[in-house]
């Protein structure tokens, strides 16, 4: 057999025959794996997005929706490929198809989004989905590892050798207590597709700034210094918004909420900025920031008041299926 493409296909080609079509190669090795419940946590950026894909630090969190759940998939070795809620353009859908296509090795695959009844978007599920595909990342892979690491971390990548440097960090108690996540990605004016605007990205007069703005809040972050973690992420999201990097109603909802006494800071996520609002804020003001964020159609994802673990792999079926 010759050497498989280094690479999934570039689009996807799957076909009601092709999901129904049984195979035999390679068949009696694929069916000795054992099935398997893969979970993992959502993710956001706190601090460095964007300046993490021209090799700076980025501080970043994983984190679970208000009733405690990630995302998780149950995995099943079988002949024919099967799944649910898994989009076949996808990462983890094109690599699938192409283990498919080139071995004949089928998987059923029950994806389960634990942050879908909230609702929210851009908690890394395209990420989570690639990682049950064990293989691949998103542009800088910086949020595709704290999903496996879990807790909090300092993340850069060296993209000359594709070679990450990570730090996990330990959160400082008062940090944790002061931040609430909010999601507006349901709104439809908010969605933004990740890689579209990458291609043209210039942050080249605001880098070094940006740099010095994350790595003054991860020292904030780990030493519970909550006011400077809050000008941190000020001063983060007012660069990027200088840079073009921020949709308008993201801009709204800082302005709004930066109101509220004993708000310290107020800065998107995602995109654009454009599917998270993080704020970070005197605990005291929590319920002022909720009211705000109400009237903001914002929905709060959670108090963040704990570490999150990150990826965690059981083995249910042990031997041939």
């Amino acid at each position: 057999m010759s050497a498989p493409s280094a690479t999934p296909p570039s689009s996807s080609k799957l076909t009601a025959s092709k999901l129904t079509e049984t195979s035999s190669r390679n068949w009696e090795t694929h069916a000795a794996y054992a099935q398997a419940e893969i979970t993992l946590p959502g993710k956001f950026f706190i601090l460095g997005e964007y300046a993490v894909l021209k090799g700076a630090s980025a501080l970043l969190m994983a984190s679970q929706s208000a009733q405690n759940t990630g995302f998780s998939a149950r995995v099943s070795p079988q002949s024919k490929f099967e799944f649910n809620e898994l989009h076949t353009a996808s990462p983890a859908g094109r690599l699938l198809e192409w283990a498919y296509e080139r071995f004949g090795l089928g998987f059923k695959i029950e994806w389960r989004d634990g942050f879908v009844s909230t609702p929210m978007r851009g908690l890394g599920s395209s990420t989570a989905e690639f990682t049950q595909s064990q293989k691949g990342e998103s542009p800088s892979g910086a949020d595709l590892l704290i999903q496996w690491l879990g807790g909090s971390a300092q993340i850069s990548i060296d993209h000359t050798h594709v070679r990450p440097r990570v730090k996990t960090l330990q959160a400082h108690e008062d940090c944790l207590r002061s931040l609430l996540v909010f999601s507006g990605a349901h709104q439809a004016q908010r969605k933004v597709a990740t890689h579209d605007h990458l291609g043209t990205l210039r942050l080249s007069s605001r880098l070094k700034l940006l740099r010095e703005l994350t790595a003054e809040g991860i020292e904030a972050w780990t030493n519970g210094e909550v006011a400077t973690l809050g000008r941190a992420m000020n001063r983060f999201g007012d660069t990027l918004s200088e840079l073009g990097l921020e949709v308008p109603v993201t801009s709204e909802d800082r302005k709004a909420l930066s109101a509220v006494d004993g708000v310290f800071g107020v800065k998107g996520s995602g995109a654009l900025q454009a599917d998270l609002i993080l704020v970070c804020a005197d605990p005291i003001a929590h319920d002022a920031v909720l009211e705000v964020a109400r009237t903001r159609d914002l929905n709060l994802l959670k108090r963040e008041t704990q570490n999150v673990s990150g990826l965690h792999f059981d083995a249910l079926k042990r031997g041939p299926l």
